[in-house]
């Protein structure tokens, strides 16, 4: 998926706030499970999100820490299982001039292309699969996990 939005008031507008509480919904997009974090349905799927603003780009994620932006890629799109692949700005628009306008529609332009061969890139997905394998070794040298499997060494003078 690509959402292309204004950003208002430093986060995403309300007519896309109204689509996505339409639907993304419970047993579609997500399930509340009795205990423990929801099932998240459509894990599996990626996103692009490209904004623009009037706010400097780097003012917009330094300062007030991209709060639109997370909360659609996280709070969001992430609670349902979607991963954000590429979060582009674009601003501030009303000082640009048509150059700038132009190499943002040719970036646009760019980012949509990739998607002729699947959302994620060659080094990207060998980047998930390193970060997969990274977190699964992490888990066999977590020294609870030799605690508890060793009690024996724990309690020795």
């Amino acid at each position: 998926m690509v959402f292309v939005y204004p950003t208002w008031w430093g986060t995403f507008p309300a007519l896309l706030k109204g689509f996505l509480d339409r639907v993304l919904t419970p047993g579609f997009a997500f399930r509340h499970a009795a205990h423990g974090p929801a099932d998240k349905l459509l894990g599996g799927r990626t996103v692009d999100l490209m904004t623009t603003m009037d706010t400097p780009s780097w003012v917009y994620r330094f300062i007030y820490r991209a709060p639109g932006q997370q909360a659609l890629a996280r709070a969001t799109l992430g609670y349902c299982g979607v991963r954000s692949v590429v979060i582009e700005t674009f601003g501030p628009v009303i000082a640009a001039d048509a150059g700038q306008r132009q190499g943002w529609l040719d970036r646009a332009g760019s980012l949509g292309a990739r998607l002729a061969d699947g959302a994620l890139s060659p080094a990207q997905r060998r980047t998930q699969q390193l970060t997969a394998c990274l977190a699964a070794l992490r888990l066999q040298f977590y020294p609870m996990t030799w605690i508890s499997a060793f009690p024996s060494f724990v309690l020795l003078p």
